[in-house]
């Protein structure tokens, strides 16, 4: 009699089938906790070898779309306008977030044992910095201190060069021994005066994380200083969130040192779950999921359609594309009216249910990811090929990590800035050809 072998995954399935059966909220929440620990340990973890974005990505997004939600449904929170409440059962949520977020992340190659890193430990980087690239650190400082954009058609340019200092800072940084503590300063001081200055902290905050990222890279910090830093960052975000609310009220800088030294008369629990609120996306989704196709009917991709016609061509070719944080739009597919001078997306999960439902989203979800594994892929071969311009690669994910901003909006960036760097790694391409016929 020959031996047969047992698939013992149906020994491993049953209980987790069997769990679900009995509590599936818990079975939910359990699942989520998991996916959000292994989020987080794939971060760190990737650091000892280098650099890749799309975990980061998933981290974030899995708080937005997954831990934020979570808490949101365990609170309550009652306590916060009806706007922030989710208007969908929990199980019904979940059910179409948590393989969604799965699939997001089998698309980017989350779980595999090996990507494509942006920057890598093996390799020596021949990166030439020298005085030039710290006045180019203040000469952006301040232009960007004193200099408003009110041209749209030109405030992409702008945003690209006002971010340069960022690239030149991550520049000086991967090239010198020691930490360059004088322009770290000068860089994230100046982000913050025009953070302070127009009440919107979204880009201090992915920079610095970026940032962080180079840095416990290039040092290779342990797990132990790691999680210091993880813990450090959550307690500067949660007085940003707390002290922004009152700052835009107040405009008063002393509203931040008011939540750490009176942190107990301060944080009242009401104020405490509308901040909690930043940190969910979900509830977005949830005024969408329970406004189509019961009121609106799934677009079946002509909306996507729209949203590629918004990514791609410029304004002058498509003078009715969508908009940014488009309120017509917003308010149409989630229900919600918005005062004028508001602006809020959708985000990616809701686009890919307007247009194709729950199961059709699931497969969206894959495919976007594997569009940014696809992209990642692409940078790391041509940062390999153009070494001293390997930090402008991060200017390719400032919206793509951000869970809060519309899809035309990520796949605009992306496709614009990925067009510079080509333009900018044809033009160092023949610089140095130039050179080296002339050394002839």
């Amino acid at each position: 009699m020959k031996n047969q072998k047992v698939n013992y995954w149906f020994f491993y399935l049953l209980p987790l089938f069997i769990w679900f059966l009995w509590d599936v909220v818990w079975f939910y929440r359990s699942f989520i906790v998991i996916f959000f620990s292994i989020s987080i340990f794939n971060v760190l973890k990737e650091l000892n070898k280098g650099i890749s974005i799309l975990n980061v990505i998933l981290l974030l997004h899995t708080i937005q779309f997954l831990i934020g939600p979570m808490l949101a449904y365990y609170m309550g929170f009652k306590g916060v306008l009806a706007i922030y409440q989710m208007q969908i059962p929990e199980v019904e949520y979940f059910s179409y977030t948590l393989p969604a977020m799965i699939a997001f992340a089998l698309g980017m190659g989350c779980f595999r044992k090996s990507n494509s890193f942006l920057l890598e430990k093996k390799e020596e980087f021949k990166l030439e910095t020298s005085i030039l690239d710290v006045f180019l650190i203040v000469g952006i400082v301040l232009l960007n201190l004193f200099f408003q954009i009110f041209v749209i058609e030109i405030s992409f340019l702008f945003y690209l060069i006002f971010a340069c200092k960022y690239v030149f800072l991550i520049k000086i940084i991967l090239s010198r021994r020691r930490f360059p503590f004088m322009v770290f300063f000068l860089v994230f001081g100046s982000s913050l005066l025009n953070s302070f200055k127009t009440g919107m902290f979204h880009d201090l905050l992915i920079w610095f994380i970026f940032v962080s990222l180079i840095i416990a890279f290039k040092f290779q910090f342990t797990l132990k200083y790691k999680i210091l830093g993880i813990l450090a960052f959550i307690g500067v975000v949660i007085v940003l969130q707390l002290g922004k609310l009152e700052f835009r009220k107040s405009n008063d800088l002393s509203t931040f040192s008011k939540v750490i030294l009176n942190s107990e008369e301060f944080v009242t629990d009401n104020l405490l779950r509308s901040s909690i609120t930043r940190f969910n996306q979900g509830y977005i989704l949830t005024h969408v999921m329970s406004n189509v196709p019961s009121n609106i009917p799934y677009s079946n991709g002509s909306y996507m359609l729209d949203i590629v016609e918004a990514a791609i061509f410029p304004r002058f070719l498509a003078p009715n594309k969508l908009k940014s944080g488009d309120q017509e739009v917003f308010t149409k597919y989630s229900g919600l009216m918005l005062n004028k001078n508001t602006s809020m997306a959708l985000g990616s999960l809701s686009d890919a249910y307007i247009n194709f439902g729950m199961l059709g989203g699931y497969i969206f979800m894959f495919f976007y990811g594997k569009f940014f594994g696809l992209v990642n892929t692409f940078l790391a071969t041509w940062g390999d090929n153009n070494q001293n311009l390997k930090p402008f690669v991060f200017l390719v994910f400032l919206f793509a990590v951000r869970p809060d901003c519309d899809l035309q909006t990520i796949l605009g960036h992306v496709f614009k800035v990925v067009v510079v760097l080509i333009f900018l790694g044809i033009v160092n391409s023949f610089s140095e050809r130039t050179n080296v016929m002339s050394s002839r």
